[in-house]
């Protein structure tokens, strides 16, 4: 790893695993909840269902998880040479961030797309 990397990329790329570690979580959580309501829960009147958004943002994060090694370089590449390494990390990180806007984009529509669950 260069001094470029070391100070700059790789506290990025943390603060990415640990943003995208976050919204696993919560996503996991949010999907196990309204998958499995109590009966007389407030909440949908105790119908199970799902926001596909939720979905959409789990699929990212573990997308962005998955993503970072490859990227940092910590697995084994088949990728030799740098501009080919360089081209990777741009087309990766420029997907992730795509990925991510239109979640975000989503998940603030005031009208909100539930599917219910049989």
């Amino acid at each position: 790893m260069g001094p470029l990397t070391t100070v700059l990329r790789l506290p990025l790329y943390i603060s990415l695993w640990v943003f995208a570690a976050i919204v696993l979580i919560l996503t996991s959580v949010r999907l196990n909840y309204t998958l499995h309501l109590p009966k007389g829960d407030p909440l949908n009147n105790g119908v199970d269902f799902f926001d596909p958004i939720v979905a959409h943002l789990l699929a990212c994060s573990l997308l962005a998880l998955g993503t970072i090694p490859f990227v940092m370089q910590w697995v084994p590449q088949l990728i030799t040479s740098a501009a080919s390494a360089n081209l990777f990390e741009l087309a990766s990180l420029s997907v992730i961030w795509l990925l991510w806007l239109v979640g975000c984009v989503v998940s603030t529509v005031s009208t909100p797309i539930v599917l219910r669950v049989s």
